[in-house]
């Protein structure tokens, strides 16, 4: 270049300039660029030192790529270069929950194999174990910690923590990883929550609520409607009528209106059965029956039927008991009969039915293994088993031989105790005020039909083994 000096033209005088650095922060002071603008004449060129120095006045010390910043000290003149990344912050997650059961319970009934559908059965109570998982739960995490250009550290936000659906009868546990029960019973979501019900409490069993199927106790407020069903893993209790259903329950069934089952209903229970009345009806229970009233029903148990109040009386039907009847009357005028059978239950006779055939299968089993074991001893004894299949069988047999001996001794101990069982009639009678012909009385193998009316008579088997009448 030249300039105006006097008229006469003259060159521009060149001022020495070094090279110089140039910063750019980034956003959030996450990144960091440099530019270096050339000398001018005889200044210094940029150098690895001039840009760390550069650097280390602003404080720029984490991040740094040192490629990037050689690129830049070989001479890369006016064009800006990223020399500093800092590590983003990483946010925490917020945690979560997968519930394992809907919140809404909506009606699914069941198709029968016919392919028609059972609207009876509509599956409206959820049953849960106690111990069993209601929902899965993701904890929330802490975040990992960034850090800008200039080394200072960015906490991070820690993840929300989830609202867990905890209610009543529930609780958390694995480190807060897991909603279960704290109780068997029925789960129900309410306000924001799952809860358990131990007992479940129905006002009535009809359409409304379809048969019920629960893992507990089952109370009924109002009535049970004629063929709908109620299965129990625990009491049931039913404050109003009951017609033509059937009732199961594990532990005991209390009607406090009494049954007429209408020819079709069932009562069983694992425990007591008491009813004020129960009328054309089947019952199976595992300990007593108490009622005021059984007419023309069918009654089995293995405990003892007490039938008490002012109209107390027995008539019609079959009844099969383990133990005694204490009854205000038993039969009618009508002359209808009434059965029963003391000091048994069709359970028990199928029970050693069961251990007979059982016994008998055992033993012929094991008849046959003896034999063939008896032979090839002989055969090892003489020496004459050459084949390993043939001395691979004479070791399994006897091993088999002595388990199976055992097994059979089970049974047969098992088949004496229930046999004791069934001859320990002394304790079986029935007591009644007043028994009406023809009732057949049945005491172990011993039978009677009573031909006349019999007034505070106590009915039970002597020692001969015969059936005697005498005073209650």
């Amino acid at each position: 270049m030249t300039g105006d000096m006097g008229g006469i033209i003259a060159p521009d005088k060149i001022v020495d300039k070094d090279a110089q650095v140039h910063g750019y922060e980034g956003i959030n002071k996450m990144t960091y660029a440099l530019s270096v603008d050339p000398p001018e004449g005889n200044g210094s060129p940029v150098s690895l030192d001039m840009l760390q120095r550069f650097l280390k006045e602003r404080r720029v010390v984490y991040g740094l790529d040192e490629e990037a910043l050689q690129l830049l000290a070989d001479g890369l003149y006016n064009k800006p270069l990223e020399i500093a990344r800092g590590t983003p912050v990483c946010n925490g997650v917020d945690g979560s929950i997968k519930e394992l059961f809907p919140r809404e319970i909506k009606p699914t009934f069941k198709e029968r194999e016919d392919g028609t559908i059972n609207f009876k059965e509509m599956n409206l109570v959820v049953n849960v174990e106690e111990g069993q998982t209601l929902c899965e739960i993701t904890l929330p995490t802490e975040g990992k910690e960034g850090r800008n250009v200039y080394g200072s550290p960015i906490k991070p936000r820690r993840g929300l923590a989830p609202v867990v659906p905890a209610g009543e009868n529930t609780k958390v546990i694995e480190e807060g990883r897991k909603l279960v029960a704290a109780k068997t019973g029925s789960l129900v979501f309410q306000k924001g929550k799952f809860r358990v019900e131990p007992v479940l409490k129905v006002d009535n069993v009809d359409n409304s609520t379809g048969n019920l199927r629960f893992n507990g106790d089952v109370v009924v407020k109002g009535f049970v409607q004629e063929g709908f069903e109620i299965h129990s893993t625990g009491n049931v209790r039913i404050e109003g009528s009951v017609e033509g259903a059937s009732i199961y329950a594990d532990g005991s069934i209390l009607l406090v209106n009494g049954i007429n089952g209408m020819g079709r209903g069932i009562l069983q229970a694992g425990k007591e059965v008491t009813s004020k009345y129960i009328e054309n009806c089947s019952i199976r229970a595992g300990g007593d029956v108490k009622a005021e009233t059984i007419i023309n029903s069918t009654v089995e148990t293995d405990g003892n039927i007490e039938i008490s109040g002012k109209r107390g009386r027995i008539a019609g039907g079959k009844l099969t008991v383990f133990g005694s009847i204490n009854s205000r009357r038993v039969g009618s005028r009508s002359a209808v009969q009434t059965v029963i059978v003391l000091g048994s239950t069709p359970s028990m006779m199928r029970e050693k039915m069961d251990l007979e055939n059982r016994l008998k299968e055992l033993n012929d089993k094991y008849e046959e293994m003896r034999k063939s074991l008896d032979y090839l001893e002989r055969l090892d004894k003489a020496k004459q088993i050459t084949t390993p299949e043939r001395k691979k069988a004479l070791n399994q047999m006897r091993l088999q031989a002595p388990v199976l001996k055992m097994k059979r001794a089970k049974l047969m101990e098992q088949k004496a105790e229930l046999e004791e069982r069934l001859q320990g009639v002394a304790h079986c009678m029935l007591v009644s005020q007043k028994v009406y012909p023809p009732t057949k009385i049945m005491i172990g193998n011993a039978s009677m039909v009573i031909q006349d009316i019999t007034e505070n008579c106590r009915i039970y088997r002597n020692s001969q083994g015969e059936i005697s009448v005498g005073k209650a």
